[in-house]
């Protein structure tokens, strides 16, 4: 996440993960660029931990809900105006990420449990359904036999999107 303390970044970053959190958000990247009216870009997702295991007859965690957003911005854009960390007049977006973007973290695979991916393993991909993520392992179904693969072989992770 851009910005350092003390920074506008920073300060958007601060109070974004103050009001993220009591909604059970986590902020993922901040964005601050300048211009007439400034541009303030939040990219959340559901906080998740590092590690899960997706149980036998549960479904994938929940996805972030559009009208838990639309509070998270009404309340930033308030707290960061009366901050005084930007204007009244700038723009603040406040989203999710897309689907097509890349599994980098331990909380994204674990966001995505019960999804098709991609890993790219000793630059050969393995296909298959997500199932657990620990501390050195993923654990992917592939044609009905679960793979551990160590965190350390896997260099990608991408969804495997169904259209």
């Amino acid at each position: 996440m851009g910005g350092t303390v003390g920074t506008v970044e920073g300060r958007v970053a601060e109070l974004a993960r103050t009001e993220a959190s009591v909604r059970g958000l986590a902020v993922l990247d901040v964005a601050v660029r300048d211009g007439r009216a400034p541009t303030v870009t939040v990219t959340v997702d559901v906080d998740v931990p590092e590690v899960g295991r997706l149980e036998a007859g549960t479904g994938r965690p929940e996805a972030v809900d559009i009208d838990v957003i639309a509070a998270l911005s009404r309340a930033l854009d308030a707290a960061l105006v009366a901050e005084g960390v930007v204007p009244a007049e700038a723009i603040l977006e406040v989203s999710s990420p897309g689907v097509e973007r890349p599994l980098l973290t331990s909380q994204d695979l674990v966001r995505n449990l019960g999804r098709d991916v991609e890993l790219t393993v000793d630059d050969a991909p393995v296909r298959g359904r997500l199932v657990a993520v620990d501390e050195d392992t993923v654990d992917v179904v592939v044609d009905g036999v679960t793979q551990q693969v160590a965190r350390e072989r896997v260099a990608a992770a991408r969804l495997v999107l169904p259209w």
